[in-house]
């Protein structure tokens, strides 16, 4: 059996402003075999919500700058310390240092640059949905 003919198992939770990324996201990531998007936000009280809703999430893809000037670094920080099982991975215009830094001590996994590393991304997520990545 291929990754691409796998039931899908791999929950994940988009934290995205923009409803158009978010829709090109979730097309992209549901090419991977085993991936299910089981939730959408764009904004943290709304994604930890939704977070905690949802069944099972595996990982949680946040965008830093959300709706009305809220930030990912608030959905980072309620994971870190309400689902501290989920994987954090962080999706950026904003890929500066600091930032990177900033969100690796609030409990992100991964930072990647929307720009630069959307593919880098889903390998990681295919990496995961095969196994070879844990969770």
């Amino acid at each position: 059996m291929t990754a691409d003919t796998l039931v899908p198992s791999l929950n994940i939770f988009l934290v995205e402003d923009s409803t158009l990324v978010r829709k090109r996201l979730a097309a992209l990531l549901e090419t991977v075999g085993g991936v299910k998007i089981v939730g959408e936000a764009d904004e943290p009280v709304s994604a930890l919500a939704g977070i905690a809703a949802a069944e099972d999430v595996d990982i949680a893809i946040v965008d830093l700058q959300l709706l009305d000037g809220s930030s990912g670094l608030t959905v980072l920080k309620g994971l870190a310390s309400q689902h501290p099982g989920i994987v954090a991975i962080v999706l950026t215009n904003s890929a500066l240092p600091q930032y990177r830094d900033a969100c690796f001590a609030a409990g992100a996994r991964y930072f990647f640059d929307k720009a630069t590393e959307i593919g880098t991304l889903r390998d990681v997520v295919r990496r995961f949905a095969e196994g070879t990545e844990s969770v």
